[in-house]
C-alpha cells in the first residue's frame, strides 16, 4: 500500500502517525509511507497555511511521526507543534517503521533525503537529464552518510502509452499532455501570474513552473513520456533503470482528456509486450 504523498503540513502529525500504523497493522506490514510538503499555493491558501512555513512544518511532522513510532511515551516542543507526554496506539507491524518515501522534486529535498536515509520518489514531470542530476546528488548526499549505495531505492512515476507505431503514441499523447500541462498551469500559477509571491524556499517550482506553457511535445517526447511502441518504451525504462537504479516504476496509464478505450488497449500491450522483459527486475 504505497502511499504518494502526504502533504505533511497539511495534516496532526500524531493522528496520521495514529492512522498510518493501523494501515500497516491491518495490512500485515505492506504499508509505504509517502511524504512531501506541497508545492500548489492554491492549497496552502485554502487551508490558512503559509508556504513559507512548509518547509519547517514538514520536518517537524515528520519528526514527531517517527518518535511515535518508537512506541515510547515523549515530549517535542516545536516552533509549529508541540507534544506532551504522549503515546500512540497502535504501532507499526514494520520495524523500527514503515518505509519513508520522500518526493524529491527540488535539490535541497534530494540532499534531505540522502542525508537522513529516506528512499526517494521522483515526480513524472522530471526530465530524464534532470531526473539523474537529482539522483545523483541524491546519492551523493546517501553515500556521504556512511550508507550502503546498495540500500537507496527510488521510484519513478512517468506517464506511459504503448502504441503500435510512433507517429499513432505522438497524435494520441500530444493531445493529453496538452490537458495535462494547462492543468498543471491551472493549479500552480499565483494570482495575477506574480510568480514572486512563491516564496524563497520554492525556488525550483518559482523557476520551473512558469516555462510549463511553453513546453512542446518534442521536448515530452524526447525527455519525459514512456511513449510509443513496446520497444521503444522497454528501452526507456532499461534507461531509467541505468540512469537512477530504478526500484519501482509508477506509471500513469490514463492522462486525462485520454479516451477509455485507448487507455485500456496500451495497458494491455504494456502487460504482455513489456512487462515480462523486466520480469527479473
Amino acid at each position: 500500500i504505497g502511499l504518494a504523498v502526504l502533504i505533511l503540513p497539511f495534516y496532526n502529525p500524531l493522528l496520521l502517525a495514529e492512522e498510518a500504523a493501523l494501515t500497516d497493522l491491518l495490512s500485515g506490514g505492506r504499508l509505504d509511507f509517502g511524504v512531501g510538503r506541497g508545492y500548489q499555493w492554491s492549497e496552502y491558501l485554502a487551508l490558512g497555511l503559509s508556504m513559507e512555513e512548509s518547509r519547517d512544518r514538514f520536518r517537524e511532522a515528520l519528526d514527531i511521526i517517527l518518535e511515535a513510532w518508537k512506541g515510547e511515551r515523549f515530549s517535542y516542543e516545536g516552533k509549529y507543534y508541540q507534544v506532551s507526554n504522549v503515546a500512540v496506539h497502535p504501532q507499526p507491524v514494520q520495524k523500527p517503521h514503515p518505509p519513508i518515501w520522500l518526493a524529491a522534486v527540488s535539490p535541497p529535498t534530494a540532499e534531505l533525503a540522502g542525508r537522513e536515509g529516506f528512499n526517494v520518489l521522483f515526480a513524472q514531470t522530471q526530465s530524464f537529464k534532470n531526473l539523474k542530476e537529482i539522483y545523483d546528488l541524491y546519492m551523493h548526499h546517501w553515500t556521504a552518510a556512511g550508507r550502503d549505495p546498495a540500500a537507496a531505492q527510488t521510484r519513478v512515476a512517468r506517464s506511459v502509452y504503448v502504441s503500435e507505431t510512433d507517429a499513432e503514441a505522438r497524435r494520441v499523447m500530444s493531445a493529453a499532455y496538452d490537458w495535462f500541462l494547462k492543468a498543471q498551469q491551472a493549479v500552480t500559477t499565483p494570482p495575477d501570474g506574480n510568480w514572486e509571491l512563491i516564496p524563497e524556499s520554492y525556488r525550483h517550482y518559482r523557476e520551473n513552473f512558469p516555462k510549463l506553457g511553453r513546453l512542446t511535445y518534442d521536448f515530452i517526447w524526447e525527455q519525459v513520456g514512456l511513449h510509443g511502441p513496446p520497444d521503444r518504451v522497454r528501452e526507456r525504462i532499461a534507461m531509467l533503470q541505468s540512469q537512477v537504479n530504478l526500484d519501482y516504476l509508477i506509471c500513469w496509464m490514463s492522462m486525462g482528456g485520454l479516451a477509455h478505450a485507448k487507455a485500456m488497449v496500451s495497458l494491455e500491450r504494456f502487460a504482455r509486450e513489456v512487462m515480462p522483459h523486466f520480469a527479473d527486475g
